[in-house]
């Protein structure tokens, strides 16, 4: 049931509404949000308020509005709602240092397990992925989505399906962070040289010195933004 809502930037009215309506499940992805009549009436705003609010949703693209089919659910919103919620969450230092710490938990086991279960098509995306990384002529914003596609291949790898996700819902997210935070200053260079090192650790299926090198990298960027931060 959607309840009209107080003491808040009208827009907002609408966006947080339906934010807890698709949370909640009432409103499923691909489910046809209602007309500005409806919304205006329930959440007591004006039609200018609530075609802010909905302009925000589909900026977030949690909803898509297409010619003739009207103003829909995104199929996937609650992917979108959840990577809002999270850049929130990371915005300020300490929660970014909590963030890479969570990634040190995780990266170096599935590096571990990508060098145990990587079979003849997974060493040749990693063979192709040295080389590409080893590209002289490459631009420097290649080498840094090269840098951000390298740990989505190793969870890949490791056949993990969550971890993949986890992943994948962070991207855009995460690519931001790494921009400011660290490959604004890092040494790309060395950088790509770590992954390298991580790569050919799996190739000669050492699962061992493949989970150290991960776990290093990642402390070494951890150091890094606490003395940038």
């Amino acid at each position: 049931m959607l309840k009209p809502l107080k003491n808040q930037p009208l827009y907002q009215i609408v966006v947080h509404e339906v934010i807890n309506q698709i949370k909640s499940g009432n409103w499923e992805p691909g489910a046809k949000v209602p007309g500005e009549e409806e919304l205006c009436r329930t959440f007591e705003v004006s039609r200018n308020s609530v075609r802010e609010g909905l302009k925000s949703l589909q900026i977030l693209g949690v909803i898509e509005s297409r010619a003739g089919a009207g103003t829909k659910i995104s199929e996937d919103a609650l992917r979108k709602i959840h990577n809002t919620e999270l850049i929130n969450l990371i915005s300020d230092g300490s929660s970014i240092i909590e963030l890479m710490e969570l990634r040190m938990i995780i990266e170096p086991q599935l590096a571990f397990l990508a060098s145990k279960r990587a079979n003849e098509k997974d060493k040749e995306r990693l063979r192709d992925f040295i080389h590409n990384i080893e590209n002289k002529d490459a631009e420097e914003e290649q080498v840094k989505e090269k840098g951000f596609d390298f740990h989505m291949l190793i969870a890949e790898i490791a056949q993990n399906k969550f971890a993949v996700k986890l992943l994948t819902s962070l991207t855009e997210e995460l690519s931001i962070q790494r921009d400011f935070l660290i490959y604004n200053q890092v040494n790309l260079q060395d950088n790509s040289k770590e992954h390298i090192h991580i790569c050919e650790a799996i190739l000669n299926r050492n699962p061992e010195n493949a989970r150290d090198l991960m776990y290093n990298h990642i402390e070494q960027a951890i150091e890094f933004i606490k003395k940038n931060i």
